[in-house]
């Protein structure tokens, strides 16, 4: 009995002398419990993510990558093709945290600060009505923008004469070459990739919207925000954003202030 003792007082005596867990290991628990970090991917967006000789690259990537490191985890991609796919699958334990824009509307994830910025601006033809961005928003102007996704949710409460016509990233291109929408509203790399597709097209100078870009998690790993937040500072501070910004070469992109 004495011997059972004294054994539990030593049992009691290492665990009350055990370390508490890091501020990564208390992450890991709530981000990665079985070792893995499931990161939601935009696929379909390249300022975020490219497909090159089969692998995916960009910024997303690589700060995914990062994250999984920090955590020592292994980084698990989830592609989806738009941001409402990720918004729908939130509450479905599909991904543990996901790169996407932030906007107040998107109510089923919780946002940590951003990290990048990314320019939005117009696509026009020389026979658009709108030649710059001061003439975006009057009465009979047409702007086609992919369904659900920021542009789309910031014209829609910024617009007070022009129209939207919600479509997607696809078919939007062919409605301005046909005269069916008078711009193309995205981000400037997206613009700038498909403007050779569209006859006579431009992409206007200056920005509507500087779109900031975070990291996202599901409603049950708000935990984790206190850490991701920590996690965003350091890769701005240490400039591993920019690094990723500049290894993507992407336009209009800058890291956030």
């Amino acid at each position: 009995m004495r011997a059972f003792t004294l054994l539990a007082a030593a049992f009691l005596a290492a665990c009350a002398s055990a370390p508490p867990p890091s501020p990564q290991q208390q992450a890991a628990r709530v981000l990665a419990p079985k070792g893995e970090l499931r990161v939601a991917l935009l696929a379909g967006n390249p300022a975020l993510v490219r497909e090159q000789g089969g692998e995916r690259t960009g910024i997303a990537v690589d700060l995914g990558r990062a994250l999984a490191r920090e955590l020592d985890a292994r980084f698990i991609p989830v592609p989806y093709a738009s941001v409402p796919a990720v918004l729908d699958s939130a509450g479905r334990g599909e991904w543990d945290v996901a790169f996407i824009a932030f906007d107040p509307a998107r109510t089923q994830v919780r946002f940590t600060a951003a990290y990048m910025e990314l320019e939005n601006t117009l696509l026009v033809t020389a026979k658009s009505p709108i030649q710059d961005l001061a003439e975006m928003d009057r009465r009979g102007r047409w702007i086609a923008v992919q369904s659900g996704d920021a542009a789309d949710l910031y014209l829609t409460r910024a617009l007070k004469a022009a129209r939207l016509i919600r479509t997607s990233h696809a078919a939007a291109p062919g409605m301005l070459a046909r005269g069916e929408a008078d711009a193309y509203a995205a981000n400037r790399l997206r613009l700038t990739e498909v403007a050779p597709s569209v006859p006579g097209s431009r992409v206007l100078p200056g920005r509507f919207l500087a779109l900031p870009q975070a990291i996202a998690v599901p409603p049950d790993r708000e935990a984790a925000l206190g850490y991701l937040n920590d996690f965003v500072a350091r890769a701005k501070a240490t400039g591993e954003v920019q690094r990723a910004i500049d290894r993507a070469g992407i336009p209009g992109a800058v890291v956030a202030p």
